[in-house]
């Protein structure tokens, strides 16, 4: 299937798996792979710049250090700008989710990759995922978008003064990072996010018949792009 594009999705660290795989120069890795193996893509509530996760509680496991959690962030990637990626998050998540996603938009969409940000109104980070079954959502109608349509144009002028500070910042290498403040913010997401998922009744199994129905819309629109 590497000779027909791919458009990844992925939800929390497959977000950042999904602007990984988005960024990635597959002809280095393998002389059989095309450059445009993966032309679109969508992070769902991702984590892109890992930076602030070296001192919470995740990172007692993975143990990065400065050097390793900049070279683990896809914002400090450069994807081709041939491709086009989404950053969504759920309306009533953290600002750290919304930050990040709102910086990766600029920072892809500066270096030539559009790159946009998106917040669904009501969702937390677990209900957010709950858009992928709903074939007349905005997000789904969004995949089925990016599936089919070439790059879109970028405008710098309508990116907020104060995002664009923070991309650049995040860009110095050489910058000090405000460990308190970052880490109290990302800290402050996981709770967050660990009371949601405390709460959350036990996931039900998605109708069949509905189930069917997507399945059979998305390998038509699939189909359409062979």
């Amino acid at each position: 299937t590497h000779r027909k594009p791919l458009t990844v999705i992925g939800h929390s660290a497959g977000g950042h798996l999904a602007a990984c795989m988005m960024a990635t120069d597959w002809e280095e890795i393998h002389t059989d792979l095309p450059h445009d193996l993966v032309t679109s893509g969508v992070g769902i509530s991702g984590l892109y710049d890992l930076l602030p996760l070296r001192k919470t509680p995740v990172n007692d496991a993975v143990k990065m250090d400065a050097k390793q959690a900049k070279a683990a962030s896809p914002i400090r990637w450069v994807p081709d700008a041939t491709h086009r990626f989404d950053a969504w998050v759920g309306g009533d998540e953290s600002s750290e989710f919304h930050r990040q996603s709102q910086e990766l938009a600029v920072a892809w969409s500066m270096m030539g990759t559009p790159t946009q940000y998106e917040s669904v109104d009501g969702a937390n980070h677990f209900s957010v995922a709950n858009e992928l079954v709903d074939p007349d959502s905005a997000m789904v109608r969004r995949i089925v978008d990016l599936m089919r349509d070439p790059v879109t144009p970028f405008h710098l002028e309508d990116i907020a003064d104060d995002i664009l500070d923070d991309v650049v910042k995040a860009f110095n290498l050489d910058a000090e990072l405000d460990a308190e403040n970052a880490d109290d913010a990302v800290t402050t997401a996981l709770v967050e996010t660990e009371e949601i998922a405390e709460n959350l009744e036990p996931e039900q199994p998605l109708d069949p018949h509905i189930e069917a129905e997507i399945e059979a819309e998305m390998e038509a629109e699939i189909e359409a792009q062979i």
